[in-house]
Order: structure tokens, then C-alpha cells, then sequence
């Protein structure tokens, strides 16, 4: 989100049940929608870890390493997510 710790713990917490409902929905599916379904949950949890860093940030403390890394992986997976839900849906 990029705008404050309160905006991203909002964002998180708005689309953590989202992302519950969406992957509940995928299983009753015929097709296999899991790979789409499970973006929502993953941008939650992104948001969720830019929120503490922001925190981190007020509080003059250096974000911890662990969730750098995991903030890039959650990106990434989210960018691999939305191809093969693509390339599924062709």
C-alpha cells in the first residue's frame, strides 16, 4: 500500500477473509481455481508484514531480514500465482 501502518493492517485485515472465502469457493469448483483463489490470502499477508515494517519504521527500528525476504517471495509467488491462473483459464 505504501501509505501508512494503518492502511496496510486495514488492507490485511479486509482481505484475509476474502482470500478464506475465495479458497473455500476454489475446492467446491470444478476447475482447479486454487492458484487464483490463494492471491488474496498472499497479498494479506504481504500487507500485513509492510504494516509492521512501517512500525518498524516509526519506531527508528531496521526491519528484520526475515521479512524483507518474505515480503519479495509473497510478490513473487503472487506473480507466478496469476500466470498458471492465466494460462489455466486459456
Amino acid at each position: 500500500m505504501c501509505f501508512s501502518a494503518t492502511a496496510s493492517f486495514t488492507a490485511s485485515a479486509l482481505l484475509l477473509p476474502v482470500g478464506v472465502y475465495c479458497l473455500h469457493e476454489a475446492r467446491q469448483a470444478k476447475k482447479p481455481y486454487w492458484l487464483l483463489a490463494v492471491m488474496p490470502l498472499l497479498f494479506a499477508i504481504q500487507q500485513f508484514l509492510e504494516g509492521q515494517r512501517w512500525l518498524a519504521v516509526q519506531a527508528h527500528q531496521p526491519a528484520s531480514k526475515w521479512r524483507c525476504r518474505f515480503n519479495k517471495y509473497t510478490f513473487a509467488a503472487n506473480r507466478v500465482c496469476e500466470r498458471q491462473a492465466c494460462r489455466m483459464q486459456e
